[in-house]
Order: C-alpha cells, then structure tokens, then sequence
C-alpha cells in the first residue's frame, strides 16, 4: 500500500516508475499554523536509478528518506527518447487522494492535449467579458489581470470530494462542488470577489460554501486561512464582506442563514472558546461593542504597531456588509441593528483635523507622528490613507470634511503623488486601504477630477511589463482594481450591487453574465489621453448619474461620448453622487460634527 511512506517518510519510490510522498509546513506571517501536503508523481517509463538524499549523504538505490533536508534523484533512459513526461497531483489528504486526483484528471501523456484543453477552460472564461479598442499592450492587461482574477482561492478538495477540514477530519464536499482554501479576504473582499460572483458565480458559491465550514469545523469564520488552519492575519473581519459582495454579485448557491449565523457569531460573540486553541475572528471586539471603537493601545493582527483606528474602521465596514446581506435575505432586525453599528467610524473623526485618529484609553484623539514605516493606530498605512476608507458614508464625510470644496482640496493633495508608501500623506496605490480613495471625488461633486486621477493611476502607476503591478498583487486584488476600473466602473461598496461610474479606457466592453444580464458598454472616443465624460445615456436615456446597479437579468447599456476637456457639470450636482448608505453617526463628544 501506498498509504505505507508514511511511516516517518517524506518521500518514497513506488514501483519503477512513481514516486510519492508528503510536506508538512505552516508558520504563515509567524502565525501557528500547520498544514500537510501529499503528493504523488507518474512517469512515462522506469527510472533506470534511483537514490535519496537526508540533508548530509546521497544513498544510492534507497527507496524512502525521511527529514526537513530530505530529497531523491532519479536516472532515466533517454537514447531513444530524450523527453521525460510526468504525472504529478497533490493532496491535502493523503498520498491516495494525490493518486486519486491523477487517475481523475490526467487521462493523456499528450501534452498538446491537455495545453489545448487548459487554453480553451480559460477563453471561455475570460470571453466572458471582451474588451476591444484602445491598444494591443492594454488589451493583454485586462486579460492579464482577469487572468490573475481567477488564480485563487485554490481548490482544496480532492476529485472525489475529500478535504481536511479546520477540525482535523476528513470531510466530503456535495457531488458538483468545490471546497476552497487559502483566501487573501483583507485584501480580496475589495475587488477580488464581486469580480468572481460576478463573472463565475458557481465556483464563488462554493468559495462561501467554504468560509462556512470553516466556521462549522473550527468555530469561526477565518480571516487570511492557509490550507484548513486559520492564521488571523490582516485586521477586520473579512469573511463578512467576501459573504456579503459574493451574494450581492450573484453567487447564491449557499445556505444563507447558516452564513448569516456565521457571520453574527464572529460579530457578537466574546465568550466561545478560541478557533483551533488560539484564533481570535475579531479581537478588542468586547471594546469595541461597548464603546464603538477599538483603543490604541492594542497590536494584532500581525500589525506591527497599535492598530485600534484602523481595526474599527474595518468592523464598521463589516458590520455594513453584514446589515446589506440580512436585508438582501429578509432579516430586518439584523440590518436595523448593523447599521447602525455601521456608523461607528465616526467615533474616531477628528474635525480639528479633518481626519481619522486613533483614541486612547481616556478616550481622547491621539496625535500619533508619521514614520517611514506608517502610523500608530493603522495598520500597513496612516490616518491620510485610511480617512476615505468609509465608503458606506462618503457623503458623510464630504459634510464632516468642511463640505464639497474642501473636500476636493485634500483629495488632490493626497493624489498629487499616487505610490509613495506608508510613511507620506499621500495615495499609495500599492497597498488596498487606497483602493476606492479616487471615488470620493463623485460625492464631493467633482466626477472630472475623479475621471482624471483614475486614468492617470490605470495608465502611469500600471504598466505592461514585468513590474507592472504598483505593489503585492495579493491574490489579484491589484489585478482587480484595474480591471474594474478599465471597465468604467468600481464596487465601492461590495456589498450592494451598485457600481460607480467612470471613463472607460476601452471602446466597447461586453459583459456577459452567466445565467444573468449582459451588460454592453460603449465609448469611440476611450483611450489613454480621452480621460472625460461629456455625457452618458443609460439604456438610451440621457444619465447624471456617477453610479448604476448592475441589473440580475436583461441588458444593460452604457453609451459614453467622452474628450480631453473636461466637462464639470456632468455628475456634479449633489442629487447626482452616488449613495450614502450610512447617513447618521455618533461622532466624538466635544467635536462640531454632528449628523442626523
């Protein structure tokens, strides 16, 4: 039996032509996560010699090694044929399942075959969307970036439905269905996932299908997991807004009550025991139920510096999308309540600066200096970058800022450098809170400095090459964003199906949505130098409209004229902006902000 290499051995020869073994590692950003992963390797002809080596020695004609070092060579006869092909599959199961997987799935050793067959899985799924117009480079951009779109979360399961789930136990996904593993959600719920739901809403269903048994094996719903182990990496509670924008954007083959259950337990459970010995969902979150914010005197979530501002903006927003998916599936009492706890950004606005800051224990702003590396009280960023980060409440903060012109002051001091890092009072483009940051133009009446920024972020901070991504793609985040945003639209609030509205950078765009709506958008003038909307006719008729909600089924039609001058009355009245969900908060006692 195969299953015996087991026994203390990291890699086995199996018969004259397989071998076969199994890694285990973990430790994800220094968290205590472990995992295993078997595998199993075929080859099309007996290996003449074999040998393993332990880190020290080589042992010629040695069947197993065992050790962290551990490594094997293997000789073949190529006088007459110099290719060697192989077979190989993994498995987090066992060494069986990465069999399994290959009898399942690797049916020719005609690599022509199978290439031909892997090319056509990926046009049609990235012909779900064609683009044409504007140059070649970008054109392989998009593709590129909807390419990286739908690398991860990778599967998990094996041909026959066998996963380890987040209790140890070897669980079976329902015939037809996926399981999932290794989602980025900190950085993935911003872009990432309502581009899936959207485009492939089966394998995004199975995806929350996923997070849920994750909380049903383990106790919680997980943020940043590994394989079947949580890590509690990046802040926020993320799990919530992957839900809730995966259900907004079209994946619904899921129990939706087991996932709204998921998602109140991580939001209102102080006493539960730890995921897994010591995973915390979401951590200060007896702090921040009573006060409605997280004081700075606290560093998690692999944050190297106290991250209390930062943390409750990402509950506030988690909380949002937790109110939009109780609503969208009838449960009144739930959104009622999660709205408002919606609002609890607020408690952290300082009017004196016209920014986030984190609060102390007293209670009071705290005046936390910028270094190179960002600013207490955020985490990966400072209080410039992390300010716009409340996009259920923009028009909010448009108000709490000194109202529309001010507003558009400090926007274009933030974009006047677009990737500068943590440690400046600028844009980084590089690093998600910035992601959405260049909307705040629509609410603060200036859709055309907005379309400017944006094509000048598409345009300079991404390019074609190699280093074309202005920072860690994270799981296609980046990827993502300008897809979306080559598109001419963006989900600023994930949870909900409305897209704000910008310049296209291609002439036409075609969207098909599967067992859905298609969406065509047209623009003759797009390019890289044609950055304005003169006007814009939503399915024939005349629109002022900076945002749209993607209809479920027939067609949506978006006709842009667009220049190079910019036109500063489309979009600019105040009836125009897209919406303000969260319109009322508590803010600070002893400030001058106070809205109804």
């Amino acid at each position: 039996e195969i299953s015996a290499c087991l026994v203390g051995s990291e890699m086995c020869i199996r018969d004259s032509n397989e071998i076969a073994g199994y890694a285990s590692s973990g430790s994800f950003c220094g968290m205590p996560n472990t995992f295993t992963v078997y595998f199993d390797a075929q080859f099309d002809r007996p290996f003449v010699s074999h040998g393993t080596w332990d880190g020290n020695k080589l042992a010629a004609g040695s069947d197993d090694v065992r050790g962290t070092k551990s490594a094997g060579w293997l000789t073949f006869d190529t006088t007459q044929n110099r290719t060697v092909k192989m077979k190989v599959a993994i498995s987090y199961v066992s060494i069986d399942g990465a069999r399994g997987n290959i009898a399942a799935e690797a049916h020719s050793w005609d690599i022509g075959r199978v290439r031909g067959a892997t090319a056509s899985a990926w046009r049609s799924l990235l012909g779900e969307v064609r683009v044409s117009g504007n140059t070649p480079a970008e054109q392989r951009m998009f593709y590129t970036a909807l390419y990286h779109t739908f690398l991860d979360p990778n599967t998990f399961s094996d041909a026959d439905g066998s996963y380890r789930g987040f209790d140890g136990n070897v669980h079976r996904v329902a015939r037809g269905h996926a399981e999932y593993a290794n989602f980025s959600g900190w950085d993935t719920y911003r872009t990432t996932m309502p581009l899936q739901a959207l485009l492939a809403p089966g394998p995004s269903s199975d995806m929350v299908r996923s997070l849920i048994h994750a909380q049903q094996q383990g106790g919680w719903l997980p943020k940043w997991p590994v394989a079947n182990g949580y890590t509690g990496v990046m802040g926020g509670d993320s799990a919530d807004p992957l839900i809730a924008s995966a259900y907004a954007y079209g994946a619904r083959d899921f129990d939706v009550h087991a996932a709204l259950a998921a998602m109140l337990k991580g939001a209102n459970d102080t006493t539960s025991p730890l995921g897994q010995g010591w995973y915390i969902e979401r951590p200060d979150l007896a702090e921040y139920l009573k006060q409605g914010y997280v004081t700075n005197i606290h560093t998690n979530s692999v944050s190297p510096v106290p991250n209390g501002a930062s943390e409750t903006l990402e509950y506030a927003l988690d909380d949002f999308s937790i109110a939009q998916f109780a609503r969208s599936i009838g449960s009144t009492a739930v959104y009622r309540q999660f709205m408002r706890r919606a609002g609890n950004w607020t408690n952290l606005f300082n009017t004196s600066t016209g920014l986030i800051a984190p609060r102390g224990p007293d209670g009071a702003f705290m005046h936390t200096p910028l270094t190179l590396n960002g600013q207490s009280g955020f985490q990966e960023g400072n209080a410039y970058q992390y300010t716009w980060m409340v996009p259920q409440s923009m028009g909010v903060l448009v108000k709490a800022m000194g109202g529309p012109a001010a507003t558009v002051a400090k926007l274009d001091a933030f974009f006047s450098s677009a990737n500068v890092g943590p440690g400046y009072a600028f844009a980084w483009l590089g690093n998600q809170p910035t992601f959405g940051s260049n909307l705040a133009y629509l609410w603060a009446g200036a859709p055309y400095r907005e379309q400017l920024v944006t094509q000048e972020m598409m345009t300079a901070v991404y390019t074609p090459g190699p280093d074309g991504i202005p920072g860690n793609d994270d799981l296609a985040s980046m990827s993502a964003w300008w897809a979306w945003s080559a598109m001419g639209m963006y989900p600023a609030n994930v949870s909900v199906r409305d897209v704000e509205l910008s310049t296209p950078l291609f002439t036409h765009v075609s969207i098909r949505v599967p067992r859905g709506a298609r969406i065509e958008i047209d623009a003759p003038q797009a390019g890289d130098d044609v950055p304005y909307v003169q006007s814009l006719r939503v399915n024939g008729r005349f629109s002022q409209k900076t945002w749209t909600r993607l209809p479920e089924s027939g067609t949506l039609r978006l006709d842009y004229v667009l220049d190079r001058k910019p036109n500063i009355t489309w979009g600019a009245a105040p009836q125009d902006a897209p919406p303000t969900y969260v319109s009322s908060g508590m803010f600070p006692p002893g400030t001058s902000a106070s809205f109804a």
